[in-house]
């Protein structure tokens, strides 16, 4: 500890020094004040690989103990160097404010963009939050921390005045770091960059805060930008703003994962939720976070908690994701009755117009067998059912097409026309009940909002039109 308060006195004064008149320049530029710059420690690690060895040579100071503090690092035949070297400096400190570690962010040309210190007897680095000794008491005192993700999101967040903050180190959020959080709020909201890298990160961290206890918010930022470019281009309030914004984690990996509203986004939908409900330990959260899913997916919850229970035993149709078509397949599954009106309008070209005026053709949800139907639309008789099928590309629309053409085969048409019609009854059933399950689902989410009127007007609108037509 003593060694890294003499490290962090040498870097300060490197950064003060005429070599790290740059490095100050760029910390005025990202908005970062002198007055932070001194409350935080900030430092500069010059280039050169023994400026720090030979610092702590003069004060006759421990070298070998340098490098268990992860200050300084051995060639392979023993040599001592600065392990940071070129590097704009944080000092990271533990919960009582004494310096453990470093962070360290390249300047210039560079790899890695960040490095720190390695773990020692004193720094752990799965326990540590960066700030968090500022700014434990004012996250009491509000009862939430926000949790970002790099040294500048932080300081420039604390330079706005919001001082409930705390940030991970460059490591995936653990156990741990939640059960440093709850000693002094329960409640949390992450703020991470935009992109997928944050909003992954911001995912797999909801399993830990839900085993944790705890309540997990996220607040989105607009694309592109992370939190320390928000607040510099808008200012505290709109950042206030932002986090006054946030949503619960539960309902936002829930519109993640089941946000596609379609009947053919459902399965691929539970794929993901099985196996993550299925991993959360406490019963209660699991069961809860069921019911949400649930009602979200427009689902019967016994048939979820199914699901998860097989999953476990190994059994579960969502255990695995289907193959990947190979080339040239078609990667979106044609469904059976589709393919069967397919099959009745190439057979009897002569029904052709009269299934097109139903309106069956346009509720067709698989984008090839769609295409097709509205070919034998506008040139029924333009050649043979059979041609058009083999000109279809390798798929499994073409193999089930040429199965039925080969086998199946209606030699009495008033079997062809019953066939038919239950065909195009089934088709607009189904899409009946797609709609009123996306409306049932857009109604569980608007609660609380001015459209709930309007999209209970369009299910019973719906509703109407299904027992006029079916």
């Amino acid at each position: 500890r003593r060694l890294n308060g003499i490290a962090a006195a040498f870097y300060s004064d490197q950064l003060h020094s005429p070599s790290g008149a740059a490095v100050r320049a760029y910390l005025e530029g990202r908005k970062i004040s002198e007055s932070v710059v001194g409350e935080f420690g900030l430092g500069f690690a010059p280039d050169g690989w023994q400026n720090l060895r030979n610092h702590l040579d003069q004060m006759k100071e421990s070298l070998p103990l340098a490098e268990r503090a992860g200050l300084l690092a051995s060639s392979e035949r023993g040599k001592q160097y600065d392990r940071f070297r070129r590097r704009l400096m944080f000092p990271i400190r533990d919960i009582s404010g004494v310096i453990v570690a470093f962070g360290g962010r390249i300047f210039g040309e560079g790899e890695p963009k960040y490095l720190n210190s390695p773990e020692s007897e004193i720094y752990r680095k799965g326990e540590i939050l960066y700030g968090l000794d500022r700014t434990k008491d004012e996250i009491r005192k509000r009862d939430c921390a926000v949790l970002v993700e790099g040294y500048f999101d932080f300081l420039s967040l604390w330079t706005a005045g919001i001082t409930n903050v705390a940030a991970t180190l460059g490591t995936a959020l653990t156990s741990r770091h939640v059960d440093v959080i709850r000693r002094f709020s329960r409640n949390v909201i992450l703020l991470f960059d935009a992109d997928e890298g944050g909003l992954g990160a911001a995912e797999r961290s909801l399993k830990i805060f839900l085993e944790g206890t705890m309540n997990a918010r996220i607040a989105l930022l607009p694309e592109g930008l992370d939190p320390a470019d928000f607040v510099n281009a808008s200012g505290a309030e709109a950042m206030r703003d932002c986090l006054g914004e946030a949503r619960s984690m539960v309902d936002y990996y829930i519109d993640r994962v089941i946000g596609d509203n379609s009947f053919e986004g459902t399965a691929a939908s539970l794929r993901e939720a099985v196996p993550f409900v299925a991993g959360i330990g406490d019963v209660l959260q699991r069961n809860l976070f069921i019911h949400r899913i649930a009602e979200r997916a427009g689902l019967e919850e016994s048939v979820l908690k199914q699901e998860v229970a097989r999953f476990e035993e190994g059994k579960s149709e969502f255990r695995e994701r289907p193959p990947t078509p190979s080339a040239g397949m078609t990667a979106e599954r044609p469904d059976k009755i589709e393919v069967m009106l397919l099959y009745l309008m190439g057979e009897c070209s002569e029904k052709i117009s009269a299934i097109d005026a139903t309106g069956v053709v346009d509720l067709l949800t698989n984008a090839e067998a769609r295409e097709l139907a509205r070919l034998l639309v506008s040139s029924p008789r333009e050649c043979s059912f059979g041609d058009r099928v083999n000109d279809l590309p390798q798929g499994a629309l073409r193999d089930e097409l040429l199965k039925l053409i080969v086998e199946e085969a209606f030699d009495d048409l008033a079997v062809a026309d019953r066939a038919l019609d239950d065909t195009v009854q089934k088709i607009r059933k189904r899409w009946f009940d797609r709609k009123l399950n996306e409306v049932q689902r857009n109604l569980v989410l608007a609660r609380e909002h001015a459209d709930v009127d309007r999209l209970m007007e369009e299910k019973q609108q719906l509703l109407r039109e299904k027992q006029k037509v079916l």
